[in-house]
């Protein structure tokens, strides 16, 4: 994980401070919803290419694999289920204001986020309830951050370029 200096981390405080506070009721497809959301975030930042999602996916892939390390689990994992019922607009105000005053600028600031916000989360819920769920929720995010984003750039550059498997 490319970490960051602590003096780097202090513009997080106020964002993670909220979340800590306010949204620690949320569920696993609302933790969910808020790192895709960063991430997009972190795109619009940085712009749309290659280089850019593949640094999205791996910040996503080494923070669930950190989060496994640290955690002492498998790497295997079974999928995700569940619903959305908080209130997404809290969310979105937080994202709006992280998004306004462009605080992810690299790919460590964006990593130091999630993790942050996925500790919070960790520390909300019952020992029993955590098992795997914040690696299935960082998994889950990736595939849909692929299927969703990545997918669409992909046939793009496929119409623009030819596509490999069809030399």
């Amino acid at each position: 994980m490319p970490y960051i200096k602590q003096n780097d981390r202090k513009k997080f405080d106020d964002f993670l401070h909220v979340f800590e506070t306010f949204y620690i009721k949320c569920n696993l497809k609302e933790l969910g919803f808020l790192i895709y959301s960063l991430c997009d975030i972190y795109l619009i930042k940085v712009g749309e290419c290659y280089k850019n999602y593949n640094t999205v996916m791996g910040v996503l892939t080494c923070a669930r694999n950190e989060y496994l390390r640290r955690n002492k689990m498998s790497l295997y994992l079974r999928p995700l289920i569940g619903n959305i019922d908080f209130n997404i607009v809290l969310f979105n105000n937080e994202l709006e204001a992280i998004q306004e005053e462009e605080l992810i600028e690299t790919e460590g600031e964006l990593n130091y986020l999630i993790t942050s916000i996925c500790i919070i989360y960790e520390k909300s819920k019952q020992p029993y309830i955590l098992g795997r769920t914040i690696p299935d929720v960082l998994s889950t995010v990736a595939n849909e951050y692929y299927d969703k984003e990545i997918v669409p750039y992909e046939n793009l550059k496929i119409a623009e370029n030819g596509d490999v498997y069809g030399k």
